[in-house]
């Protein structure tokens, strides 16, 4: 119910109001385990849909966030197995790991 209020106190727009509320809410559980804000913006961001592969540029963009501290995160991540990492033609793409050990918690 607090998660609900605290979406319309945003105004969120009825058609993403679901998605920012889940976002919210996983946001704020996962500021006490993981203390990097750029890191859970990630993590939400790949967690929202997991089939998605992004590239860094578009990961930055997404999260606003510099995009040195967005490359520093996506190796934490990948060193921690939680994103797989790919080069497709010039470019390296990322997506979630869906044999990471907690991969089902993060969604529940």
């Amino acid at each position: 119910m607090k998660l609900f209020l605290k979406a319309i106190a945003y105004r969120i727009r009825p058609q993403k109001k679901l998605a920012s509320v889940i976002m919210l809410a996983m946001q704020s559980t996962l500021q006490y385990i993981i203390p990097s804000k750029t890191r859970r913006k990630i993590l939400a961001l790949f967690f929202e849909d997991v089939n998605r592969v992004l590239h860094l540029r578009k990961i930055g963009r997404e999260v606003a966030e510099e995009i040195y501290a967005v490359k520093r995160e996506l190796d934490i991540l990948h060193e921690g197995k939680v994103l797989r990492r790919e080069k497709r033609l010039n470019k390296v793409v990322y997506s979630i790991n869906e044999k990471y050990l907690f991969y089902d918690e993060f969604l529940h």
